[in-house]
């Protein structure tokens, strides 16, 4: 991970737990700490993105994301533009559209199951 990613990264890490803490006094402790665990698995298994090295391993083809994609992605999340997305639409995606592409195939293959 190059150094200007890790900068943006923990810029945004810190704008979301800004945003966590005013979260933290608005709402109850429950929802609280569901929100923030989700939100947390979501953009760790965002950041799993398929690199070409471990193709050998995962059998997953590697993609390259531009950092500005990344940085984009990551902010979507934070900012909750995402939570109507489940976290295993994020897993070993390259970017966010690719993680809403996802997810609308498995539903489109679910509505289609149940016809």
């Amino acid at each position: 991970m190059s150094e200007e990613m890790k900068k943006k990264l923990l810029e945004l890490i810190e704008e979301y737990r800004d945003k966590a803490q005013v979260m933290y006094a608005s709402y109850a402790e429950g929802l609280r700490r569901a929100i923030t665990e989700i939100g947390t698995r979501k953009l760790q298994k965002f950041l799993s993105q398929p690199f070409s090295v471990a193709e050998n391993f995962t059998g997953l083809q590697g993609k390259y994301v531009p950092l500005a994609e990344t940085v984009k992605g990551f902010a979507a999340i934070v900012d909750g533009e995402c939570d109507d997305i489940p976290e295993w639409a994020f897993f070993n995606v390259g970017t966010l559209d690719d993680a809403k592409k996802k997810y609308a195939d498995k539903l489109a293959e679910e509505k289609g199951g149940a016809v």
